[in-house]
């Protein structure tokens, strides 16, 4: 299985972290040279640009452990310049098919991109373990939504910071009224907005909103779906406001 790998993505000058674990082989010559040329797409207006995949590090083995197989479900986001990645799950031992146990980690790495590579400057531990939350980069930092199965934590609205020397801190800024994992998130002007995934262990097809500066809850229009299992992204564009004539 191959390590966690982490791959940079530029495209049209910004820059894009996504993190591999998935199974198979090492890539050959001819792969790795493929890549290298990138893929063309065509835009609207007919013109052409370029997405370009660079091998850019692996991460160091999470605590206690030998080797770092990949993990599902991370933290992942910017703060102060840096990369902050972390957390995330998956079977250390046997697969699902032969009754291998799932299992999440507390690890927070940061990285700090030098000569086309994400150097590790820091590799911390939560006290308690994450995974399949929803992180959203902000200039405050990255808030990092539910996603945990440990013991009071999975409600919880996390805001993780970075300072110049990558030192991380970690402050619970919120908590939803559910354990929250698997949805949508997205935040607007200290209005966390929150829908699908799992919310108490359920598939849901719920939205609320949480006011982090008043704490208030509020229950919204459900997503015009059944409660089922989701896979979202989202992207929150503006607010409406109705005015009476």
């Amino acid at each position: 299985m191959k390590k966690n790998r982490l791959t940079a993505m530029v495209l049209a000058g910004i820059l894009m972290v996504s993190m591999a674990g998935c199974a198979g082989e090492k890539n050959t010559a001819a792969d790795d040279a493929a890549a290298a040329q990138g893929s063309q797409t065509e835009t609207r207006d007919g013109t052409v640009s370029k997405i370009l995949w660079e091998f850019a590090g692996d991460l160091a083995p999470q605590e206690g452990m030998k080797t770092n197989k990949g993990t599902a479900g991370m933290l992942s986001g910017i703060s102060n310049g840096y990369v902050v990645v972390g957390g995330g799950a998956n079977f250390p031992e046997d697969g699902p098919a032969l009754g291998g146990a799932k299992k999440s980690y507390p690890d927070i790495y940061v990285l700090k991109q030098e000569d086309g590579q994400l150097v590790e400057v820091n590799h911390t531990t939560l006290d308690h373990e994450i995974s399949y939350g929803v992180s959203i980069t902000t200039d405050d930092g990255i808030y990092y939504v539910g996603g945990s199965t440990a013991e009071g934590k999975g409600n919880q609205v996390l805001l993780v910071k970075a300072d110049d020397a990558g030192e991380i801190t970690v402050d619970t800024v919120g908590e939803l009224p559910f354990t929250f994992s698997d949805g949508f998130a997205a935040l607007k002007d200290q209005v966390l907005y929150v829908g699908a995934g799992k919310m108490d262990g359920q598939a849901t097809n719920r939205v609320v909103s949480l006011d982090l500066k008043t704490k208030k809850t509020t229950e919204l229009a459900a997503m015009p779906n059944e409660a089922t299992r989701t896979q979202c992204v989202s992207q929150l564009f503006g607010i409406v406001k109705k005015s009476a004539v």
